[in-house]
């Protein structure tokens, strides 16, 4: 190791060491003094534990038009499920004194109210920060990482808009029907498989891999700072980006079925059976439909469904999208 190097840790730990002291000096001083130092933040023990909420617990009633859900989750994951029986959101592991659900003008609204942090690291709906270290001498709202929210879904509730945020957590939406769904994770994996939608698909994702199944949708959008995209595409428009990472696309059609276009900067085009040593490829059609995959760093690579390896129902209940490629 270089001398800067070593003399630019010890010069850190110094400055550590002397903040450290800073901090319980100043600790000491405010509890004799009763200042607060922390204005504004609940200085209570999270309440950490289980609990269900049906709509009607939020404030709608059966009848009410419910045009949008709105799911925002700071740490864990969350999973969107249809169900049978009464629509509910199931909360595991999770700080009862931080949520906040609530149904008004048509919007149904779960959200986490407050940061969720660790020894002056935070993570708020807005941002992820760092709080300073007087945080270490506090009760820690940290949830668990087994944190869950499970939103179940009766179709006959909801038809319309699902918009649903993660900070740092999976993301899984399965079977849903609705009209439009928007999906953003900012450090964490997204599925969404099986869904109906009549209107668009958009996924989000800063650093995460996307896994995107057997859903029909006018068009669909995903975009990806870091991470892999995977899809297993029917029709109409869809449009896979990634700057840092692979796409892979299985398709139920044949290749005469698209409009294709796709792009790489550092990387390689494998388009279904063609040959191809070029960064950019394009196919022509009379069809409707169209695929179009970008990436800046990776590898693109199409192929065809092969429906006699894996013949229907088994695919469905034994094959993972990463299986077919």
């Amino acid at each position: 190791m270089k001398k800067n190097t070593i003399s630019m840790l010890i010069t850190a730990l110094i400055l550590f060491a002397a903040g450290f002291l800073l901090t319980v000096i100043t600790l000491i001083y405010t509890s004799i003094s009763k200042i607060d130092i922390y204005p504004g933040q609940s200085k209570t023990k999270p309440e950490i534990g289980n609990t269900v909420k049906t709509f009607g617990d939020m404030g709608y009633a059966q009848g009410d038009l419910l045009r949008k859900i709105e799911l925002t989750s700071l740490v864990g994951s969350v999973d969107v499920l249809p169900t049978d029986g009464e629509s509910r959101v199931e909360f595991e592991n999770t700080d009862l004194n931080n949520l906040d659900t609530s149904f008004a003008d048509g919007v149904l609204t779960v959200t986490e109210s407050q940061p969720v942090g660790f020894m002056g690291l935070e993570v708020s709906a807005e941002h992820f920060g760092f709080n300073g270290l007087r945080q270490i001498f506090r009760w820690s709202n940290n949830a668990k990482t087994s944190k869950k929210i499970t939103l179940y879904l009766n179709p006959n509730d909801f038809s319309t808009v699902l918009n649903v945020t993660s900070k740092v957590g999976d993301v899984k939406v399965r079977d849903i029907d609705c009209s439009e769904m928007y999906i953003v994770s900012a450090v964490g994996d997204i599925t969404v498989d099986g869904c109906n939608l009549t209107s668009a698909l958009n996924v989000k994702g800063d650093k995460a891999d996307v896994f995107v199944r057997d859903c029909h949708y006018m068009q669909a959008a995903v975009n990806v700072t870091i991470g892999d995209v995977w899809a297993l595409v029917t029709e109409h428009k869809t449009n896979l980006q990634t700057m840092l990472g692979s796409v892979t696309v299985i398709t139920r059609n044949t290749k005469d079925d698209y409009q294709l276009r796709l792009s790489t900067t550092i990387g390689s085009i494998s388009p279904f059976t063609f040959e191809n040593d070029k960064k950019e490829f394009s196919l022509y059609s009379s069809s409707g439909s169209s695929l179009w995959c970008q990436t800046v760093l990776g590898s693109i690579k199409l192929r065809e469904f092969d429906a006699e390896k894996y013949p229907q129902p088994d695919y469905d209940e034994y094959v993972d999208l990463l299986d077919l490629a």
